[in-house]
């Protein structure tokens, strides 16, 4: 199985308390990547907040119990990032096998996204042949850190967010 989607239970409450706490860490998300123009705060940043709350969206959300339902395995580790689009910002095709640990699995939680807006793909490794997943804020994509993919342009004047990472099983 290359990916699975499924909803974080009590995404309202993951969604309020990562949006509320958005405005301490504001200034300090950043342009990681020359080829892609969004904003992420990742877990290099020394911000304890974010920290916190992206630690406890593994521990405590359906995360485990969905990995382990499709894997038959744990989480054991994370690396976990929020991401930021404002208006044209995008995500350029890439995959996840360029890490130095190599992640068993990597995910996206999409947090904040417009209505409809579809913007998340798998890709080959130039953008082209391009399969949407039709995401909602709320849904939780899982899949092999070997899948190229891709994050359209926001056509919203509203930021999308969304908490993505890698993970490391047991």
């Amino acid at each position: 199985m290359n990916y699975i989607i499924d909803r974080v239970e009590d995404h309202e409450y993951y969604h309020d308390i990562f949006i509320k706490n958005l405005s301490y860490v504001f200034e300090e998300f950043e342009q990681p990547w020359e080829k892609c123009n969004c904003k992420t705060l990742n877990y290099k940043n020394k911000n304890n907040i974010m920290k916190i709350l992206t630690d406890e969206f593994i521990q405590f959300s359906n995360v485990n119990d969905i990995v382990n339902s499709h894997y038959n395995k744990n989480i054991r580790d994370s690396r976990v990032w929020l991401n930021r689009y404002d208006r044209g910002e995008f995500q350029e095709p890439h995959d996840h096998t360029g890490s130095k640990r190599f992640p068993d699995l990597s995910f996206v939680y999409f947090l904040k996204i417009s209505e409809g807006s579809h913007c998340f793909n798998f890709c080959d490794k130039d953008g082209n042949n391009k399969k949407y997943i039709n995401e909602t804020s709320g849904d939780l994509l899982i899949f092999d850190p070997s899948l190229h993919h891709s994050v359209d342009p926001n056509k919203s004047d509203d930021y999308r967010y969304t908490i993505a990472g890698n993970l490391y099983l047991k």
